[in-house]
C-alpha cells in the first residue's frame, strides 16, 4: 500500500508539473492581410479599434485587388483588441512609401491620448519613440530611410526594446537596434503592458501584412 500511495503522490506531482507548464495554444498571435475588410474606415473592423477615441482611423483601401491600410489624413492610428502578453511584438510590412511615417507600436495604452512605444518612418528618416498620455519623445532617429517592402518589427521583453528591418536589427539609429528603457517604465508605469497596434502621419504610405503576438 505505501509504494502505491508513493507512486499515487508521484503522479499528482507530475500532473501538476504538466499543468504548470504553458500550451503553444496559450500564446496569443496576430496576423492580418487586411483583405476580409470592405474598403473605408479600418476602426471597427476585425479587432482594430481607433488608437484614441476621436482620433484619425487608417482606411482600408484596394490596388488591384490587393487590400491594405493606407493613411488618410493627420497623425493616424489603430490597436487591437486583444490580450497580449507584456513580452511582445509587432511588424508589418511597407507597401506604398513616401515622406510620411508609418510605423508599428507595442504596449499601446489609453484611449483619450495614446502611451506605447514606436518604431516608424517613410523615404527620408525613422525613429524609435515612446509616448505617454500623448506626449512623445524619440529615443534615436534620423536620415535612415525605409523602403518598400521593408519589413519592419518592434518588440520589447521586460525593459530591452528592440527594432528590426527585414530580419535583422536595426542599428542604424543607435548601433545596436537595443534600447534599455528600464528608467522610462519605472517613471512611467502605463508602458508596463498594454496591446499592438499601427501608426503614422499625413497622407501617402501604406502597410500590409501585420503580425504580432505574444514573444
Amino acid at each position: 500500500m505505501s509504494f502505491l500511495r508513493a507512486n499515487g503522490n508521484l503522479l499528482r506531482a507530475g500532473l501538476q508539473f504538466l499543468r504548470a507548464i504553458p500550451r503553444s495554444s496559450d500564446v496569443v498571435t496576430v496576423t492580418d492581410d487586411f483583405e476580409a475588410y470592405t474598403t473605408g474606415a479600418l476602426a471597427g473592423q476585425g479587432n482594430w479599434v481607433l488608437l484614441i477615441t476621436g482620433g484619425y482611423s487608417f482606411a482600408v483601401t484596394d490596388t488591384a485587388g490587393d487590400r491594405r491600410a493606407s493613411l488618410v489624413s493627420g497623425a493616424v492610428g489603430n490597436k487591437r483588441t486583444e490580450t497580449i502578453a507584456d513580452d511582445q511584438y509587432a511588424q508589418a510590412t511597407i507597401d506604398v512609401i513616401g515622406p510620411s511615417y508609418v510605423g508599428v507600436g507595442v504596449r499601446i495604452s489609453g484611449t483619450t491620448s495614446a502611451s506605447g512605444f514606436f518604431y516608424y518612418g517613410g523615404t527620408d528618416d525613422s525613429y524609435v519613440v515612446y509616448r505617454v498620455n500623448g506626449s512623445e519623445t524619440s529615443l534615436a532617429g534620423g536620415s535612415y530611410a525605409f523602403s518598400t517592402n521593408d519589413i519592419i518589427k518592434i518588440q520589447i521583453s521586460g525593459t530591452e526594446l528592440r527594432v528590426y528591418r527585414n530580419g535583422s536589427l536595426d542599428t542604424r539609429h543607435n548601433g545596436t537596434g537595443i534600447y534599455d528603457v528600464s528608467s522610462i517604465i519605472t517613471a512611467n508605469s502605463m508602458l508596463e503592458s498594454g496591446t499592438v497596434g499601427i501608426w503614422g502621419n499625413y497622407t501617402d504610405m501604406s502597410i500590409d501584412d501585420f503580425m504580432a503576438g505574444d514573444l
